[in-house]
């Protein structure tokens, strides 16, 4: 019998119920036990009567104004999918969720940081006044099977209203030793791509999403980094090994920086300005317990402002 916690966390869930399985979002303090107002619990009961009704307006209220820009079309076709597939497993069902209680109360400090990561990711400036970690009890009842699993939940409050936090970030790193590091990844062509690089060969979504230039970086969920990445199981078996190899970088012409402000512009009606550029081709080498294989993929670093991003990378098979 499937686990509630593989269909509905890896189809539902994985939508927008952050920190799955575990404590990651929220993390650094103590924990709770405290009773709190309500309000906190509107955006879970929103997500689970839209998921068990397959209404995606409620469904939908579940979260911020800002997420549900960046990822309108994500959100709608994720959800229709984990719909069909929920149906696949458990037939005709319901979905109803038990709020428990607050695990754990989000720090000035906590709060701050995700105050800047949606600033860096989304590039909006948000102002995030409470937050928790609540505990929620998750119950899926079909025709052909039912089960229970019980996971943990992170919420903010944000312009008076409680919401899930973000859409496809499943955990804010803010311990101050990770934290650090990944502000330091922007200075240079060098980090941004080392940052890309370290976070394959580590499976780190977090340090590889930080590389990129939010309105490229979005187009990568941490499934899509998964699939990207980790099919090479498939073909060189389990304990998959890789490792990095960087040529030396090219400059990029103001040509080259005048396609890349072109493309952003006409596919992601996006204005940037890029001062600097290098181009840096890099071979990627998987060894499995069956077999091994290597890729070549070029990224483009660019500066914009202070800051470096990967602003777009392009496999060699294309």
């Amino acid at each position: 019998m499937k686990k509630v916690l593989t269909v509905i966390l890896s189809c539902f869930l994985v939508l927008g119920l952050t920190a799955c399985g575990s404590n990651d979002s929220l993390n650094s303090g103590s924990s709770h036990s405290k009773s709190s107002s309500s309000s906190y619990k509107t955006p879970i009961e929103n997500y689970c009567q839209g998921a068990s009704k397959q209404d995606l307006a409620t469904f939908k209220k579940a979260f911020d104004d800002i997420v549900l820009r960046v990822y309108a079309e994500d959100i709608e076709q994720d959800f229709y999918d984990a719909v069909a597939s929920t149906i696949e497993d458990y037939g005709t069902y319901t979905m109803t969720c038990e709020v428990g209680k607050i695990t754990y109360e989000a720090t000035a400090e906590d709060l701050q940081e995700l105050n800047d990561y949606y600033e860096q990711e989304y590039g909006e400036s948000v102002s995030f006044t409470a937050g928790y970690s609540v505990e929620v009890k998750a119950t899926i009842s079909g025709s052909l099977d039912e089960d229970t699993e019980t996971d943990s939940v992170d919420v903010v409050k944000y312009n008076g209203k409680w919401y899930i936090l973000d859409y496809f970030s499943k955990k804010i790193h803010t311990s101050t030793a990770i934290s650090e590091t990944l502000k330091d990844v922007n200075t240079s062509y060098l980090n941004v791509a080392e940052s890309l690089l370290k976070g394959i060969v580590n499976h780190d979504y977090a340090m590889y999403r930080q590389a990129f230039y939010p309105q490229y970086g979005k187009l990568y969920s941490e499934e899509d980094f998964k699939e990207r990445y980790f099919n090479y199981e498939d073909l060189c078996g389990s304990n998959l090994n890789i490792n990095y190899q960087m040529e030396k970088p090219e400059k990029a012409s103001s040509t080259d920086l005048q396609q890349i402000i072109q493309y952003y512009s006409q596919h992601y009606q996006s204005q940037i300005n890029p001062t600097e550029g290098y181009f840096i081709k890099y071979h990627l080498y998987f060894q499995g317990d069956e077999d091994q294989g290597s890729d070549t993929y070029q990224l483009l670093a660019g500066k914009i402002g202070d800051k470096w991003y990967v602003l777009n990378v392009e496999n060699s098979r294309y």
